[in-house]
């Protein structure tokens, strides 16, 4: 049975709606970052169109044979060591030095949890590696409770769910 036919055959039985602050970030090469993470912008998927009509003035949108995914973005604590910061800095500088470097991809998991913050869901982001490390900003007028932090750009192959 097709993904598409399930949510009309099987019965809802999961009313709980889903906890925007309850989910965990894995980087399988650095599995100590995950208590650093923050918050994730999942990828928008943007499916190709072909245009189609009788002339200039009559057009419509049919499904095209091309899926784009965006970008996966982290947004990591920053702690007083940098911990975070600088695993991530020096993954992007081992991948520029060498020309086949041990450490050049990673699957990175983000899993969503339940209410009772168990596990749930898990997005699984293939062929990771980090393209931009956001700038830091400091700022001497900035509230110090609140928590320092900077966005990670990851590239990535494909997602599963």
């Amino acid at each position: 049975m097709s993904i598409i036919e399930q949510p009309v055959r099987a019965p809802i039985t999961n009313f709980s709606s889903l906890s925007p602050n309850k989910f965990k970030v894995v980087i399988a090469l650095f599995p100590q970052l995950s208590f650093f993470s923050q918050k994730v912008m999942l990828p928008s998927i943007r499916m190709g169109q072909n245009a189609m009509g009788t002339n200039q003035y009559i057009k419509w949108s049919t499904p095209g044979d091309t899926i784009t995914y965006d970008d996966l973005v982290v947004s990591f604590m920053v702690d007083e060591d940098m911990i975070a910061y600088r695993i991530l800095k020096k993954w992007q500088e081992e991948m520029t030095r060498e020309e086949m470097p041990k450490k050049r991809f990673s699957d990175l998991s983000i899993m969503v949890l339940t209410n009772n913050s168990t596990s749930n869901l898990e997005y699984r982001f293939l062929n990771t590696y980090p393209v931009e490390i956001g700038g830091l900003l400091l700022d001497t007028a900035q509230d110090e409770n609140v928590p320092f932090s900077v966005d990670v750009v990851f590239k990535h192959s494909n997602f599963e769910i």
